[in-house]
Order: structure tokens, then sequence, then C-alpha cells
């Protein structure tokens, strides 16, 4: 993201490779981390550029949080092992080596944010919840800032 003055230039970067790979095998088909990796990417755009037109700061940390909430839910819909998936993403997560520390403490903290959020999404599901009443939750989550969708998580 770059801001100058009343501007805003946003981007989408997966990877000269990683596209190429998602373009050959197809959404559908692609392995779950370059999946991840691209949902992850465009659910940054997707937040930063709402934000933006609203006028809502955001922190790295609420970005990242939402990264993951978004990654998991769209893998939701393309890999069907869904009790895998939760533990690939929340709890079998490793990070690059040569991110420096606050950096990985961050994705550490929202991985860990985004896995009790989601977590509890499904348990709305499991207790009857219909899809309505999820994106409804969603939506006002999405829509919270960053210190209510950290409370609310914590309350959860």
């Amino acid at each position: 993201m770059f801001e100058e003055k009343d501007q805003v230039s946003l981007g989408v970067y997966l990877g000269e490779l990683r596209l190429r790979r998602i373009e050959r095998q197809g959404l559908e088909r692609t392995n779950l981390a370059d999946f991840c990796t691209a949902a992850e990417e465009v659910s940054h755009f997707s937040y930063l550029l709402w934000s933006a037109r609203n006028r809502r700061p955001v922190s790295l940390l609420d970005v990242e949080l939402q990264g993951e909430i978004d990654k998991f839910l769209l893998a939701s819909l393309y890999f069907s092992r869904k009790e895998d998936l939760f533990q690939r993403i929340f709890e079998r997560v490793s990070f690059d080596r040569r991110i420096q520390r606050l950096g990985r403490l961050r994705y550490r903290e929202a991985n860990r944010l985004g896995g009790k959020f989601c977590r509890t999404l499904g348990e709305l599901f499991d207790r009857g919840g219909t899809r309505r009443a999820a994106l409804a939750h969603l939506r006002a989550f999405y829509r919270m800032n960053t210190q209510s969708r950290l409370a609310r998580i914590d309350a959860l």
C-alpha cells in the first residue's frame, strides 16, 4: 500500500511462480499453501481498500487477522477435509525464519485470534445457526474497528 496526500495505491502480489502454478492447476486443484497465500493477499487488498474507502484506520495486526479468517473460510469451500484444515491453518502453522521477530509475533497473534474466531463461527453452525446468521456475524465483525474486533474475540 502506498499513500500520498488524498490518494492510496494498492496492489496484490503473489509471486510469479505461485501465480503460474495457480493458473496452470486452477484454483480448485491448487495446493493448500498456494491457495492460502492467494486468499490472504486478496483479503489484505479487499480489507485495506474497504478501510481506505470508509476512512477507517487499521493496524497491521488487524489486516493479518482478517487474512487468517478469510483464508480459512475460503479454503473451507474448496478443501473437503475441514477438520484437518483447521489444524493445518491454525494449529500446525509455521512461519518463515527470515521474518523478523516483531513480524513473527504479529503473525502468531493474528493466527491465534483468527483460530479462536473461526472456531466459534463453526460452533455457531454446530448449534444450528444458519448461513445467514454466520454472514451477519462476519459482516458485523468486518465493520468493527480494531479495538472492538480484538475485544470481541477476547470475549469469546
